[in-house]
């Protein structure tokens, strides 16, 4: 019975954690199949070529040698770890890819060790395929060793394919390594070892970056990589490095001593140890890319003991960035090297003058504190109407300063200048300088017509006469003419109603009932003359007078009082111009209103009605000069007449009383 009921546990016990149990036992899976070890499922892949897929973190109890099939892990989140030397592989295809990392616990060789064939005619023998989320961390990243160290020390037909994170750390002992490695003992140049790195290739160094000692042929396409002792240290191989960012953080140690089984840090971000010891051959072809020594040198190349020529064979430098530190030239170099490499720079900008190592037909300029190198191109003006424009220099490289001088004819402006080499281009509006393009440069300028036009309210007379009239004006006012000399001007005359200031409507409401208490202002007006820049609208000025009269009409206001049978209403123009108040002439023909003014500001509109019979024999027009010259109406031709006939008519009343007297006393 006992048993029964243990028996009948056990069973409950699986159905209700199975999940639990199954966790903790399978790593990895294969297929539909699950395994309990990465290594069961790595045995099995090698006959399927199935992928394995990481379930949970992997601790290998050892190195796993990977020699034949094709092997494919795909980390799918999870980490790989073992003490060192994780992975072996000889004569296999191994790719790890996914999300996850393969590390070392306690770091002295790397993640993955590789070894080639021994056999010449062997291609693609061994084969490493790292994804872009995945992570190698160890003292190296990978390494590739001779096939035997001792009796044959190849490695043929190896490919690396990196795309991924690569974290070179100290071993431990404390000695720092190298994001990818290739042992010194590797010299064959024909199907060597080759390794590809990517634009999402990263990696981060205690040491180097990578340690080329053995012949390898590298293209590093857009890669990222910082080292401590050095960035790229080289001893063998043939290298294509294009937009590469390499930066050395390390003290700069220079000058370095060569060293038989490493290489010394020197803190240079390209370090290349001539050594006899090596297989040397070393091509370098850089096209473009960032090459940064933050405390040390660019490019360092040195001879090691024993040593007396340089083992680069072919330099080229294309293009890119060279920055050593503070007050350090960009080269430091052997005088081997001196003598034997030379003309080898096309392009690129440096921080020092390299002019010593440019090739035939291009130079060095210093172009904002930096040394840019380049060939020459001309900069040619094309003739266009309307102007010229002058180019300074006439002969420049690329990213050179341009400085324009624009000379546009009499009457004409630059509108924009057009710059090409036939492939790149740019369009320049409003500035006079330019970066100089790659090839040939045209200049092509473009002048417009400056013009000067006017356009008058509909409330102006003969208005052709004056837009011509108003023209002339512009040009004659010396300091308007300055002003306008490089623009499009528009001229324009509005005629509008205004709302008024309570203080100037006062003025001129007093102003003109000191003429005529009958008087009333009816409305106001505003007439402007404004010159604006067309290009921009912004106004350049207002013209508050012109050389010849305007005559202008203007409605009579619509909502005046109603005018009384026997009365006639009489206009007058009221202009208040500078604080001067007067009274202009005006006429009245079918509702409108037409006057003459050759200043311009505010204006009134002002009426009276009159008796239609005073108005058939009385001058009843108000006079200007009583407002502008007396405020207590002094006396006008007009008035005298009229004091005269009072005068006559007083006298011929003294007469008569003084008659009327005398009557009366004789009557007494």
């Amino acid at each position: 019975m006992k048993k029964v009921t243990l028996c009948l546990m056990l069973i409950i016990a699986l159905i209700i954690v199975p999940g639990v149990i199954l966790a903790a036992e399978n790593v990895a899976r294969v297929g539909n199949t699950e395994y309990a070890t990465l290594e069961e499922a790595i045995g099995v892949a090698k006959e399927s070529g199935d992928e394995i897929v990481l379930l949970s973190n992997a601790e290998l109890s050892g190195t796993v040698s990977v020699t034949s099939g094709k092997v494919t892990i795909n980390l799918n989140g999870y980490k790989i770890t073992g003490e060192q030397r994780l992975f072996d592989v000889k004569g296999a295809e191994f790719t790890v890819k996914g999300n996850g990392s393969l590390e070392e616990t306690s770091p002295n060789y790397a993640p993955i060790c590789v070894k080639g064939s021994n056999n010449l005619n062997d291609k693609k023998y061994t084969v490493i395929n790292v994804g872009s989320g995945v992570t190698l961390k160890g003292w190296a990243g990978i390494m590739v060793s001779p096939y035997d160290s001792k009796t044959q020390p190849y490695a043929y037909g190896v490919v690396i394919n990196c795309d991924g994170t690569i974290d070179s750390v100290k071993d431990t002992s404390g000695y720092s390594g190298s994001g990818i490695y290739i042992n010194g003992q590797i010299k064959h140049t024909e199907n060597c070892p080759i390794i590809n790195l990517s634009s999402t290739t990263k990696i981060t160094s205690l040491g180097n970056t990578i340690y080329a000692a053995g012949f390898g042929e590298w293209n590093i396409n857009g890669s990222t990589m910082t080292g401590v002792d050095a960035g790229l240290a080289i001893k063998s191989g043939k290298f294509v490095i294009d937009d590469a960012k390499v930066t050395a953080t390390g003290e700069d140690k220079t000058p370095t001593a060569g060293y038989g089984n490493g290489i010394n840090s020197s803190g240079a971000a390209i370090q290349i140890e001539s050594n006899k010891g090596y297989a040397s051959n070393i091509t370098l072809h850089i096209k473009n890319g960032t090459y940064k020594s933050e405390k040390g040198i660019a490019f360092y190349e040195y001879l090691a003991d024993g040593t007396t020529n340089t083992s680069i064979i072919s330099l080229k430098i294309e293009n890119g960035t060279f920055n050593s530190a503070t007050n350090k030239n960009t080269f430091a170099v052997s005088e081997n090297f001196r003598q034997n490499i030379k003309k080898f720079i096309t392009g690129g900008t440096y921080n020092s003058d390299v002019t010593d190592y440019i090739a035939e037909e291009y130079v060095c300029k210093k172009i904002d504190n930096e040394y840019v190198v380049g060939k020459e191109r001309t900069i040619t003006v094309k003739a266009v109407e309307g102007g010229k424009v002058i180019a300074n220099p006439t002969k420049a490289i690329f990213g050179e300063t341009i400085t324009l001088t624009i000379e546009p004819k009499e009457g004409y402006k630059l509108e924009k200048i057009e710059i090409t080499d036939g492939g790149m281009g740019d369009t320049l509006i409003g500035t006079t300088t330019f970066k100089m393009l790659i090839g040939d440069t045209e200049v092509i300028p473009v002048f417009t017509k400056l013009k000067t036009y006017a356009e008058v309210s509909n409330n102006v007379d003969n208005a052709e006469k004056v837009e011509s009239m108003l023209i002339e004006t512009l040009k004659e006012n010396k300091e308007l003419a300055e002003a306008i000399k490089d623009k499009n001007v528009e001229i324009k005359v509005e005629v509008k109603e205004k709302e008024i200031t309570k203080t100037e409507k006062e003025t001129i409401e007093t102003a003109v009932n000191k003429k005529d208490t009958n008087l009333k202002v009816a409305n106001y007006i505003d007439i402007t003359i404004t010159v604006k820049d067309v290009d921009n609208g912004n106004s350049l000025a207002k013209l508050s007078t012109v050389k010849e009269t305007i005559t202008f009409t203007v409605a009579v206001p619509e909502n005046l009082p109603k005018l009384e049978e026997g009365y006639e209403r009489i206009f007058y123009i009221v202009r208040n111009h500078d604080g001067e108040i007067e009274l202009l002439n005006v006429t009245e023909t079918d509702g409108k209103l037409k006057f003459e003014s050759d200043k311009f500001s505010t204006y009134a509109i002002a009426y009276k009605d009159v008796e239609k019979s005073t108005s058939d024999t009385t001058d009843n027009s108000p006079k200007d000069e009583e407002i502008k010259k007396d405020t207590s109406n002094p006396k006008t031709g007009d008035s005298i007449i009229v004091y005269a006939t009072i005068a006559i008519v007083a006298m011929t009343g003294i007469i008569i009383l003084k008659k009327l007297n005398t009557s009366k006393k004789r009557k007494h």
